[in-house]
């Protein structure tokens, strides 16, 4: 929790969507892969699906 809870403060300033940042410090914290086509994601250091 507190990776996350640091993850989230880091991006703060990175992305401005809130849900981009939950839904990459999740990725981050939990090593999920993204499914999305949002290339805006590959500024980040998490898998993405979906290219």
């Amino acid at each position: 929790m507190n990776l996350l809870l640091d993850t989230q403060v880091f991006l703060w300033w990175i992305d401005g969507d809130p849900f981009d940042r939950l839904l990459i410090a999740q990725a981050i914290a939990r090593d999920y892969t993204l499914v999305s086509a949002d290339a805006a994601f590959d500024a980040y250091p998490v898998k993405r699906l979906w290219t």
